[in-house]
C-alpha cells in the first residue's frame, strides 16, 4: 500500500480511490444517490482529501458516470470538504463527455 503525509494524517492515494471505483462499478446502474454516498463515506470516514477528491472525480467522470459526479461534488460539499477548480473542471469534463 503506498502511503503518503499529509497535515501528519496518513493518506493512502491510488489504493482507496481504485478500490472506490470498482466498487461503485459493480453496483450497477440506476445509482442512488445514499448509495453512492454510503460508498464514498465507507472507504473514506475521515473525508477524502482534495488530491483523492480529484483522482475520485476523475476516474468517474473517465466512466462517464456524469451523475455520480454530480452526487460526489454535492457530497463534498454538503460535508464541508474543500473544493477547487480540480474538481470542477472534472465534473464539467464529465458532463462534457455526454453531453449533459
Amino acid at each position: 500500500m503506498r502511503e503518503t503525509t499529509n497535515n501528519d494524517r496518513p493518506v493512502v492515494y491510488h489504493d482507496r480511490v481504485q478500490s472506490l471505483l470498482r466498487s461503485v462499478s459493480s453496483l450497477g446502474e440506476p445509482l442512488q444517490k445514499d448509495e453512492f454516498c454510503a460508498k464514498l463515506e465507507q472507504t473514506f470516514p475521515e473525508g477524502p482529501d482534495p488530491r483523492q477528491s480529484t483522482l475520485i472525480l476523475s476516474g468517474l467522470a473517465r466512466q462517464n458516470a456524469v451523475e455520480i459526479v454530480l452526487f460526489a461534488l454535492s457530497w463534498h460539499a454538503a460535508n464541508k470538504h474543500e473544493l477547487n477548480n480540480y474538481h470542477y473542471n472534472a465534473a464539467i469534463d464529465a458532463c462534457a463527455k455526454t453531453g449533459d
